[in-house]
């Protein structure tokens, strides 16, 4: 992937690209037509088996097959679920992103918006995909950049073809923007919020209770959850990552201030 000056861009990317001090070149992620063929098909497959699952559910129903009903009613509404995630996908096509060193422009058809990396949250989602002997097939990416007012742009693997590419070159810009004021903002006294949890100089926060330096071991990041590993517990409760914001932040964050508490 290769940078493009500001100039080589749409009028109406390069007018918010100056407007919000984004930067004088960017890279450029296109939703393709020929990831949509595949994604398309695979929502005509989910919509079929959908409807046979439906039907399979309501037969079973009329028959009194409770358990049966049940079991092919839950895999048909997770497929309603899966199908809205392709027509989402879908109705992306031709969107672009423009990823400038301050930001990002995502651009469908008419509509233009910027996402500062100082100003937003990252969430992202990871599924491992196993094959029969335990291992990796392969990963599906989520991401969702969000803005204080709401507004929101999803990145995932229905998309972009190059998404793992993609994914990680914002995570590492919201990393750049955002690491330096936080630790800044911990090591003047300050408290930084990551979802459930914060940081301070006291320890790791979730909730009213606090995990204080001298008890924690590291924080771990696998298979799509997190946890913080404690000297004095066995267990360590884990949470799906989609659900703290700038999770990599946090994590890099907890190192930083643990190892300046060990030293």
């Amino acid at each position: 992937m290769t940078w493009v000056p500001v100039g080589c861009v749409p009028d109406t990317v390069r007018t918010a690209a100056l407007a919000y001090d984004l930067g004088a070149r960017c890279l450029v992620h296109r939703v393709t037509p020929g990831r949509m063929a595949v994604t398309a098909a695979k929502g005509i497959l989910t919509a079929a088996l959908t409807a046979f699952l439906a039907y399979l559910c309501a037969t079973a129903a009329a028959d009194g097959s409770i358990f049966p009903a049940v079991l092919t009613g839950a895999l048909a509404v997770a497929g309603v679920v899966f199908l809205a995630t392709i027509v989402r996908a879908v109705r992306a096509t031709g969107d672009t992103i423009y990823r400038f060193d301050s930001g990002l422009v995502h651009q469908r058809r008419a509509a233009t918006r910027v996402f500062r990396w100082d100003d937003v949250q990252l969430y992202r989602d990871v599924v491992r995909n196993v094959g029969r002997g335990g291992g990796t097939v392969s990963m599906e990416y989520t991401y969702t950049v969000r803005r204080p007012d709401g507004e929101a742009v999803v990145l995932d693997h229905n998309m972009y073809w190059d998404i793992a590419e993609l994914a990680k070159d914002v995570e590492q810009a919201v990393i750049d923007a955002r690491f330096p004021l936080a630790i800044q903002t911990v090591m003047d006294g300050g408290t930084v919020g990551f979802g459930r949890f914060g940081v301070d100089l006291a320890g790791i926060r979730d909730g009213d209770d606090v995990v204080r330096w001298d008890d924690v071991d590291r924080v771990e990041i696998a298979d799509g959850y997190i946890g913080i590993e404690q000297l004095t517990k066995r267990r360590t409760p884990r949470y799906p990552v989609r659900s703290i914001p700038n999770v990599v932040v946090f994590a890099g964050l907890v190192e930083t201030v643990l190892g300046a508490t060990r030293r």
